[in-house]
């Protein structure tokens, strides 16, 4: 079969040996000589082979190729047998396949008398033997067609109170969505309206958290209440920034914190404040009589040097 694998594409081509033998020297050598060798290339190094050695690799490497893929499919295979052994749900689902050839009844039957069983399993054993075995044998048929019946009603009505129970759930989250979206609104509103607060995604977030944590103490999210929210959480942005501030004790490294314009904002304010404070007190802002001082005192040394308005006079000696 591999040899006339082997000569199927010779068949195929038009090419005669003697055209082959014209185009190719080397093809040539090789078919007059079965000795010939080609050079093949496997993983960065060369081997020398003959045509009957070249032609047994290509026929082991078809049938490697196809041997690793049906390796591939079992080791996948094996992967999912053993995931499915880890759970007593796959257990199960490994014990009903028939392609697997288990005899659960069999396995039933060993387990029950291994020391697997323990008190407790045990004792389920017994309830359901009594419930599926003994109370059942005790019943007339019509008990046991209303025990269906109401087995049956009783597994509709569960399937019907879980629908319930999930739409009850779903229609509660879409209203705490709605909530919590109206009150991202109110908070986005005021903070917008409160020129002083950060106008950041994050600064909403704070304030609806710090809005969670009153509704928690039996605060409701009032717009009232939003707005002690928001003054609270600025109140620790404040705190915050005023720690950070206070452990810096370089002046030019706290300029540079708080960047030169608002230093220049706040040196603007402060000279103010005190220029306003001399002034109600009636006193000459402070900047001014110091320089007045300082006049006094060089108008004072220049009259003992005798300073004139030509410039100083020649001292006498």
């Amino acid at each position: 079969m591999a040899e006339q694998a082997a000569a199927q594409p010779a068949a195929d081509t038009k090419a005669t040996g003697a055209e082959v033998a014209a185009t190719d020297p080397k093809s040539a050598a090789s078919a007059t000589n079965p000795e010939a060798t080609e050079t093949i290339k496997v993983e960065g190094r060369e081997y020398k082979v003959t045509k009957a050695q070249l032609t047994a690799l290509a026929q082991k490497g078809f049938f490697s190729d196809k041997k690793l893929q049906s390796m591939a499919v079992l080791q996948n295979k094996t992967n999912a047998l053993i995931e499915a052994l880890k759970t007593p749900e796959g257990i199960i689902s490994i014990l009903k396949d028939p392609a697997l050839g288990a005899n659960p009844a069999e396995i039933i039957r060993k387990l029950i008398n291994s020391d697997l069983i323990t008190e407790d399993v045990g004792e389920d054993l017994a309830k359901w033997v009594y419930e599926h075995k003994v109370r059942t044998a005790k019943m007339t048929p019509e008990e046991l067609e209303r025990e269906k019946k109401l087995t049956d009603y009783e597994r509709l009505k569960k399937a019907e109170d879980d629908r319930k129970a999930q739409e009850a759930t779903s229609k509660k989250q879409q209203q705490v969505n709605e909530v919590y979206q109206q009150i991202r609104a109110e908070v986005s509103k005021q903070i917008l309206a409160d020129k002083t607060f950060p106008q950041t995604e994050g600064s909403i977030r704070q304030v609806v958290e710090k809005l969670r944590v009153m509704n928690r103490q039996g605060v409701q999210p009032t717009p009232e209440n939003i707005t002690k929210a928001l003054a609270l959480v600025k109140k620790d942005h404040m705190a915050h920034q005023q720690a950070l501030l206070d452990a810096i004790t370089d002046p030019e490294g706290l300029i540079s914190a708080i960047g030169e314009e608002r230093a220049l904002k706040i040196s603007k304010a402060l000279v103010a404040r005190l220029q306003a404070k001399q002034a109600a007190s009636g006193k000459k802002p402070e900047a001014k009589v110091e320089g007045e001082e300082n006049l006094k005192t060089t108008e004072r040394i220049d009259r003992k040097l005798g300073k004139t308005p030509q410039g100083y006079t020649v001292m006498k000696i």
